[in-house]
């Protein structure tokens, strides 16, 4: 009798469930290798959101500055346990926004005072955290770590592995207001020339004044008194915190020295107002000329 052959079982042989497993691996850590990446990615892009976010909530555009905190404030954020809470609520001692008229001129009308919150971060966080959730670092314009309350001029993110430096993911993302290599960000510079209106006898007074907020109130920021026989007839303003500004110039029969927060007296002719958004590193020159009706 003949005997039938056995039939083989199916089924995989150990190497071959090796080679399976091998392959499984393999396109598992592709796959994982490419979610890290794509978080890195994320974070990476969370915290450059976030820089650029908060320098426009602070400054606002570089040529357009109107509608921020400095604008609004006429100062930076103060820097309280490493955050910047006054983004987000107005703390005592700043007006909340009105249009405001300052006691040296009731003409000038100028939008002023806290209108945030100025920024959110992710999630409408009000921390201030990079894309990996570190703090950012605050330094003043010389580079050195500040503490609480003390001026402060950049914000820096040390990456990933929080450390100075390092390529790629690790690499520090910074924003510098003002540092001794940079122009600052926070202030512009005035030019303004008058024309005076001509007059017989002595020399009358001249004054030039700048209206923008102190902790959101509008006043004289900047005031400059001189003779209508003066040479240049012409004034600089350095160091004008950015934003939307009002100027105005006076001619006075008083030669005495004028409070700047208060009326201009024996006025003898005065210019209109002139509304102008002041952005970093200033505007042309403003010409105001009083020699005509």
């Amino acid at each position: 009798m003949t005997e039938m052959p056995l039939k083989r079982n199916a089924g995989f042989t150990l190497v071959e469930l090796l080679v399976v497993l091998l392959i499984l691996v393999a396109i598992a850590g592709t796959a994982l290798q490419g979610s890290w990446q794509l978080a890195e990615d994320s974070r990476l892009r969370e915290t450059e959101a976030s820089l650029a976010g908060l320098e426009r909530a602070i400054v606002g555009e570089e040529r357009s500055p109107a509608q921020s905190f400095v604008s609004d404030i006429g100062r930076l954020p103060t820097l309280v346990q490493g955050e910047l809470p006054e983004l987000f609520t107005a703390s005592a001692g700043i007006a909340l926004f009105s249009v405001q008229t300052p006691a040296g001129d009731a003409r000038v009308r100028l939008g002023c005072g806290w209108r945030g919150p100025y920024w959110r971060g992710a999630f409408g966080s009000t921390e201030l955290r990079d894309g990996w959730g570190a703090a950012w670092r605050c330094f003043d314009a010389d580079g050195n770590a500040i503490l609480d309350g003390e001026p402060w001029r950049a914000l820096a993110s040390y990456g990933r592995d929080g450390n100075v430096g390092g390529g790629g993911y690790d690499s520090d993302q910074a924003w510098v207001l003002e540092s001794a290599s940079q122009p600052s960000r926070l202030h512009g510079s005035l030019i303004v020339r008058v024309q005076p209106l001509p007059v017989s006898g002595s020399a009358q007074s001249l004054v030039v004044r700048v209206y923008g907020p102190v902790n959101g109130l509008v006043q004289t920021l900047r005031q400059e008194q001189f003779s209508t026989s003066d040479p240049t007839l012409v004034r600089v303003f350095e160091a004008v915190p950015i934003g939307a500004r009002a100027v105005c110039v006076y001619q006075s029969d008083s030669t005495e020295s004028i409070d700047p927060q208060q009326p201009v007296r024996a006025l003898v002719r005065q210019a209109a107002p002139r509304a102008v958004e002041l952005p970093a590193g200033g505007l042309p020159e403003l010409l105001f000329d009083l020699s005509t009706p």
